[in-house]
């Protein structure tokens, strides 16, 4: 079998053990027998023996460093932008991206190819970049985990607590507030209507790895990942793979077609559509019925 082109990985924060764009780079890379290097240590030494940079996120400028210096030597030029062109991210922080957009978009069309993870993505990048934009390719991230098909999530009906983990940074994107809003309120309901201290259990883990990340996982009855904003959720599939069911967003577009169901009726995932449009309101709405719909 003929060997595949020799590739580099350039990731921001690559030490970052609580990166979801350095854990995704770990996997792809591994898929490719790649390597991997901190976009802040990169310099046309670290970058000799490839043929093929990858580049992953977007908007600093080790970012746009790299892409530079891979063009500049002569490399096939990968950029990954892991859903930092959605436009909910680009309000956040706007005059920023403004001021920062000529660079970035001059970056992006230097690729000879721009890698998403999901169709919405793409729309994104197309969205942004208009009628100069790189050929686009979706890499279907749920390959990264073989188990995720055959895997069986399991369900405990009417617990005492439901335990609910949310896994991740807080920042406004990613709905924690709403998720809380949600739990205490559901928690309010039924010490009023059952005489109870509350139903629901949340725990929010913005820094695991490894036995504590594990510990966290076995912990849940059930993984929430209420964002606006993360087109893949490479959490998503960790807690699938663990035999957890999900709850998450149209922020995640990449499980938009996640229907499978359980022999019982049960779903693996439930996804809440139009949340990204609701207001915060209906977003705790929809966030209750979907956990309460785990204890009835």
């Amino acid at each position: 079998m003929a060997e595949g082109p020799r590739i580099i990985h350039v990731v921001p924060g690559l030490d970052d053990a609580s990166s979801g764009i350095a854990s995704a780079a770990r996997l792809i890379s591994a898929t490719q027998n790649a390597r991997l290097v901190d976009a802040r240590r990169i310099d046309a030494s670290s970058l000799d023996w490839a043929e093929e940079v990858w580049v992953h996120s977007t908007w600093t400028p080790a970012v746009w460093h790299a892409s530079s210096l891979a063009v500049g030597l002569g490399k096939r030029l990968v950029r990954m932008p892991h859903g930092n062109l959605d436009p909910f991210r680009r309000r956040l922080g706007a005059w920023k991206k403004t001021i920062a957009g000529p660079l970035e978009r001059r970056s992006l069309r230097k690729a000879s190819r721009i890698v998403v993870t999901c169709e919405a993505e793409g729309l994104w990048v197309k969205d942004y970049l208009g009628s100069r934009c790189p050929p686009i390719d979706v890499m279907d991230m749920r390959s990264l985990f073989p188990a995720l098909s055959n895997v069986r999530v399991a369900y405990r009906r009417f617990p005492q607590v439901l335990r609910v983990l949310y896994m991740g940074r807080r920042h406004p994107l990613k709905g924690v507030e709403c998720l809380e809003t949600a739990v205490r309120e559901l928690n309010e309901k039924y010490a009023a209507d059952h005489d109870c201290a509350g139903q629901f259990a949340l725990r929010i883990v913005s820094d695991a790895h490894g036995a504590d990340k594990e510990a966290a996982f076995d912990w849940c009855d059930v993984f929430c990942l209420p964002t606006l904003s993360d087109n893949f959720g490479i959490v998503v599939a960790e807690a699938l793979v663990r035999g957890k069911p999900v709850i998450t967003t149209d922020g995640a577009p990449a499980w938009a077609d996640e229907v499978r169901f359980e022999e019982n009726g049960d779903p693996r995932l439930v996804y809440l559509d139009g949340y990204r449009a609701a207001s915060p309101s209906v977003r705790v709405a929809m966030l209750r019925f979907a956990l309460e719909s785990f204890v009835k």
